[in-house]
């Protein structure tokens, strides 16, 4: 029995029962797994690529097609993204937004009503709130005008299913864990510098993640202090597999565009207060190519159901988290009271 149908019986019956029938067969699954591993070498930590040359032509047969990251270094360097947005021009321009924030770190996800502006002075007084996938564009098209949209356009899979831009707002020293999803993302670094942890989907036995939510996976919480930590790793069991894979770095500097290809797993933390924007679609015949049993099992979602999952996306991505936990209903009942 391979790895791949214990995830397709993680995602139909549920981890727990899953586990319980094929208990065996995973032990001897992974014995054989490491006896494998520890014949070859330890893990390698690799550099994403980082072009400043990177044609349209070759990023595309390189990259895009072949499902591989690249830096394109300083592409945005001179975008009015960059060289506008700071934590008090969004608070400006924008400080009267009303926000929810998600806390999923938490087995109750309670989430949080706000202001961007209280957001952001909570973040200037040291509060570690983390703000992912603000809708800032979608509330406000004009600022798609501080992007070069038409080289974004012109770098993505030509047939998609949706694309959105999501902006990241985050404290110094805040970091997320691994996780991976179906959409391929050109992540642009607006403001501050972040690192990113990256490995490819190869190595899903080793991650051995969660099923699906909606749209991402994450890797399991084996330890108190969470899933394993690519940035502070620690080799001892559960995550003692670790070791014997390769990892990639980059840390991005304001201008820098990441592509982060769909199925890719990624951890990400910040070196002080940072602004990233991800723009991201869903090219699904290539994520069909790059891993059929996952974007097969992210069609069979029910919480939210996956159309669904595509609805949210477009407006607040923290809609769709609420949904997965049973949160939305009561949200927006709040929001009419």
């Amino acid at each position: 029995m391979g790895y791949g149908t214990f995830q397709f019986m993680d995602h139909f019956l549920g981890r727990k029962l899953s586990f319980g029938m094929t208990r065996p067969l995973r032990k001897s699954f992974y014995n054989g797994l490491e006896r494998r591993m520890k014949k070859g070498e330890k893990g390698r930590l690799l550099q994403v690529d980082r072009r400043t040359d990177l044609s349209k032509e070759e990023f595309i047969s390189e990259y895009l097609l072949k499902n591989r990251p690249v830096v394109f270094e300083g592409k945005a360097k001179d975008w009015e993204c960059v060289q506008k947005w700071s934590l008090e021009f969004l608070k400006e321009q924008h400080g009267s937004d009303e926000i929810v924030i998600v806390d999923q770190a938490h087995e109750e996800n309670p989430f949080e009503e706000l202001t961007l502006a209280e957001l952001i002075d909570g973040i200037n007084d040291g509060l570690a709130r983390y703000y992912r996938f603000y809708p800032l564009i979608q509330r406000h098209p004009e600022r798609l005008l501080d992007f070069d949209f038409k080289w974004m356009q012109e770098h993505r899979h030509q047939k998609i299913k949706f694309d959105a831009f999501q902006v990241f707002i985050g404290p110094d020293k805040s970091y997320t864990p691994l996780h991976n999803a179906n959409a391929a993302n050109l992540f642009t670094q607006v403001y501050g510098e972040k690192e990113w942890m990256l490995y490819p989907n190869y190595y899903m036995p080793v991650l051995d993640p969660n099923p699906v939510r909606s749209n991402y996976r994450t890797a399991p919480i084996r330890k108190e202090y969470g899933p394993f930590n690519p940035f502070e790793p620690e080799y001892e069991s559960p995550y003692h597999l670790f070791q014997y894979i390769d990892r990639y770095t980059t840390r991005l500097k304001p201008g820098d565009i990441l592509y982060n290809p769909p199925y890719w797993w990624h951890a990400v933390r910040n070196f002080g207060s940072t602004i990233g924007v991800g723009y991201r679609w869903l090219p699904l015949s290539s994520t069909f190519k790059s891993n059929p049993l996952y974007s097969f099992l992210d069609m069979c979602t029910t919480r939210p159901f996956v159309w669904k999952t595509w609805k949210l996306s477009q407006i607040d991505p923290n809609l769709t988290h609420m949904a997965e936990v049973g949160k939305l209903k009561e949200y927006l009942k709040n929001k009419k009271t």
